[in-house]
């Protein structure tokens, strides 16, 4: 759906001139580089593992944080495979090179880290890239019906893409980092109401975010026959929902944590609802999304900026 909006918003015309012409703009080429290859949203995506590791008090690991911008990496290159593949421009076809390209790229890194990752990680992953490939497959119609489509894909179901997407990050970025740990089982006692304080989190983040990308691309969703909550409830209503799962979740947060324990947590809560409401979608969309992709790795950078401010030798 985002390169249905970026080809929407300039035509076709304008970015092929540019591929073709004398060259493009820094924030095009940034463009190109970050967002339409999904490497930013992938980074951002795994920035995520070692933001539960400290959260949890996890020894910190990079190895299941490169093993899920790996596997992130392959699965979204699949998508914007199939996203692609119908148009039948210059511009589209470009894009299924590169996404062939990095689906490789991926695949390779992603092959080689996990052969050497720990049983309980393989588990986890395999489990994450089985609801990846569901998630960007085309599966076939079991059930007879009216219409003669022979597949269908999950993101076509009512509603179903921001949840399916949310529950399937929210499951890597918690169980990654616990199965790297070598925890064969969720841990007991105050650790559980962390864990699932840390799962809560994530699922918001990216259920907000799901949601927001679909406000984003409100047209080509309704051009595609895609229904998402936007559609369904309307652009302010879905904005009014997450602004209230938010309110609702901060709020939980400080009665069981106190306020200040839950520092991060509302500085998250802030930054979702701020861009939720933000008229920057209206004047930048490319800004937007780069921004939007960004909430991922806020709990990290909160918490890392957090422990600066506190710390001996900056104050």
């Amino acid at each position: 759906a985002g390169a249905k909006w970026r080809q929407s918003a300039r035509g076709g015309e304008g970015r092929l001139a540019i591929r073709g012409g004398e060259g493009m703009s820094f924030l095009q080429a940034m463009e190109e580089t970050m967002l339409d290859t999904s490497l930013w949203m992938c980074l951002m995506l795994a920035s995520l593992v070692p933001f539960v590791q400290k959260l949890l008090l996890l020894e910190l690991n990079l190895t299941p944080m490169f093993l899920g911008f790996a596997e992130a990496l392959a699965v979204y290159s699949i998508d914007r495979y199939r996203d692609n593949l119908q148009c039948k421009d210059l511009r589209a076809q470009q894009l299924v090179e590169r996404s062939k390209r990095l689906f490789v790229v991926g695949s390779c890194c992603f092959t080689l880290l996990f052969l050497t990752a720990p049983l309980g990680t393989k588990l986890v992953f395999l489990v994450h890239l089985s609801l990846g490939l569901l998630y960007a497959m085309r599966l076939p119609v079991l059930i007879s019906s009216r219409s003669e489509r022979t597949t269908w894909r999950i993101k076509e179901l009512p509603c179903s893409k921001a949840f399916f997407v949310a529950f399937s990050t929210s499951f890597m970025a918690l169980f990654a980092p616990l199965a790297y740990a070598n925890s064969r089982r969720l841990p007991a006692g105050p650790a559980w109401r962390e864990s699932a304080q840390a799962l809560t989190l994530v699922f918001l983040i990216s259920f907000s975010v799901e949601n927001l990308q679909d406000v984003r691309d409100l047209d080509s969703d309704r051009a595609a026959g895609t229904v998402t909550l936007a559609l369904k409830l309307g652009v302010r209503r879905t904005k009014c929902l997450l602004t209230s799962l938010w309110f609702l979740f901060a709020a939980m947060q400080v009665r069981a944590n106190g306020a200040k324990s839950s520092t991060v947590q509302l500085l998250v809560a802030l930054t979702v609802v701020s861009l939720t409401w933000s008229p920057v979608i209206i004047s930048s969309k490319f800004f937007y999304s780069l921004l939007l992709e960004s909430v991922f790795a806020s709990p990290l950078l909160f918490s890392l900026l957090l422990d600066l401010l506190s710390s001996p030798s900056y104050k």
